[in-house]
């Protein structure tokens, strides 16, 4: 399992960081892998969020669940298909604005047809632009 983590600031409060990133209409818009996300169910924990996405010149389909929702400061989501991967945001007032962590946990298995490290510094990159892109557009709002 690999995990990567980023915390970066913006200036908008936490309610707006949070409802941002829980609308799965935004997901493509900050997520590079991310070509469409479609929720099922209630926003909360249970929800399944489907994937459409594309990464490493390959597109797959990824399901995930919500896992925690506590508005305005914890979200997090993850499964099992194709492969195991969890996202989490940890978000808190920062002064004016909010200090955002993210985590990503992953583990590929063979599911991508290169090495895991390469694998690994592939999702740490990728990750990493986007959380800033993420920033960038709650910063937009």
């Amino acid at each position: 399992m690999h995990r990567f983590e980023a915390t970066r600031k913006v200036s908008k409060p936490p309610e707006v960081v949070f409802d941002y990133i829980v609308d799965p209409d935004n997901g493509p818009a900050w997520s590079s892998s991310a070509k469409s996300v479609r929720a099922e169910g209630d926003e909360g924990v249970g929800r399944k969020l489907i994937t459409k996405a594309g990464m490493m010149g390959m597109t797959f389909d990824v399901e995930n669940e919500v896992t925690a929702y506590d508005r305005p400061s914890t979200y997090a989501f993850g499964g099992s298909s194709p492969f195991e991967v969890s996202f989490s945001f940890d978000i808190q007032a920062d002064g004016d604005g909010s200090a955002v962590t993210g985590v990503v946990e992953v583990d590929p298995g063979k599911f991508f047809p290169v090495g895991g490290k390469l694998v690994a510094r592939q999702f740490k990159k990728i990750f990493e632009k986007d959380v800033d892109s993420l920033m960038k557009n709650i910063e937009a709002l």
